[in-house]
């Protein structure tokens, strides 16, 4: 995947490593120092200077583009990261797994918030996190950030009953 910085000034590229490049001189820039390649996805956070990086064997990394430090988030997949996406803030990050599930981690203290089975890609589209359920066809999941918020003080409401669709 590709990403761009919320400014547009920088193009992440997944591969063989993260690739950085600086989209008004066209140079390739510095990668993360810890990088060690088979990246499947990458994701820019909205609001700080932070990538997030998916692997190809399940492990999640956040890499901070000022001092290219990368580190590692804990690991719930079993095999390649397909998507990734920050919510509105910046605070939440969610992965999506070739294992079908999906996780959503606390970024400032680095910590899984809840994991969803049967799941396979993430979005976030203002305030909500869309996820994405293969049966059939593709089959989005609207979730309010809020509920998630919610989740991370100790209550877990149930998710599918607080699904709004698009306008809601």
């Amino acid at each position: 995947s590709v990403a761009f910085s919320p400014d547009g000034d920088t193009l992440a590229a997944a591969g063989d490593g993260v690739a950085f490049w600086n989209m008004t001189s066209g140079q390739k820039i510095r990668g993360l120092t810890g990088d060690t390649g088979g990246v499947f996805s990458v994701a820019f956070s909205p609001t700080v200077a932070m990538v997030a990086v998916g692997y190809s064997d399940g492990r999640v990394g956040l890499g901070d583009i000022g001092s290219r430090q990368l580190s590692a988030l804990p690991k719930e997949h079993g095999s390649m990261i397909r998507s990734l996406a920050f919510s509105g803030d910046g605070s939440l990050l969610a992965s999506a797994g070739s294992d079908g599930g999906v996780v959503l981690y606390d970024v400032a203290r680095r910590q899984v918030i809840r994991s969803f089975r049967e799941h396979t890609c993430v979005v976030h589209r203002g305030e909500r996190l869309v996820v994405g359920r293969e049966n059939n066809g593709f089959n989005p999941l609207w979730v309010p950030f809020q509920d998630i918020r919610v989740a991370r003080r100790g209550h877990i409401p149930d998710l599918h009953t607080s699904i709004q669709p698009p306008g809601n």
